[in-house]
């Protein structure tokens, strides 16, 4: 009797799961907590920005790229913290590029520009656009150099 024609199909009819994750280093943590913060602070210069012109928008692509933008750095928080390594690439090119403009923006006004040279020391450019750059940087190396193999492939 070891024919038993009613028995289940002992086979797996799912795909197999995908194996878990272990545990996220303390590093990879405070590294989002980092990128959070620095968020936090580029929404809080954004509303600082709107109250001093009285909540009025000239032109809404400005401000739909920035929210763009935010929502694109929530997303690669979200996909950084499942240990996707691409999101962390696309995090320090977009640094590398935010970097390069304030180089730019420094060179630009050292040569041609000199009376606008406390532009680039007001609280808005500062903490708008100085301060998230360098917590992206802090957050970058502990994400490359201090997280270990967290995001190697499985």
């Amino acid at each position: 009797m070891t024919d038993n024609n009613y028995k289940a199909p002992e086979s797996l009819l799912l795909d197999p799961p995908e194996p878990e994750l272990p545990e996220r280093p303390r590093n990879v943590n405070i590294a989002l907590c980092l990128i959070g913060g620095g968020l936090l602070v580029r929404l809080l210069a954004g509303l600082r920005f709107l109250q001093e012109a009285n909540f009025q928008i000239e032109s809404p692509w400005p401000w739909a790229i920035s929210i763009a933008g935010l929502v694109l750095y929530g997303v690669m928080c979200h996909q950084i913290a499942h240990g996707r390594n691409w999101a962390r690439l696309l995090l320090l090119l977009f640094t590398l590029v935010t970097f390069m403009q304030l180089c730019w923006a420094v060179g630009y006004i050292w040569r041609r520009a000199p009376d606008m040279w406390e532009m680039l020391f007001t609280a808005d450019y500062l903490l708008g656009r100085v301060l998230p750059m360098a917590i992206n940087m802090a957050a970058l190396h502990l994400l490359f150099f201090s997280s270990g193999d967290w995001f190697r492939r499985r």
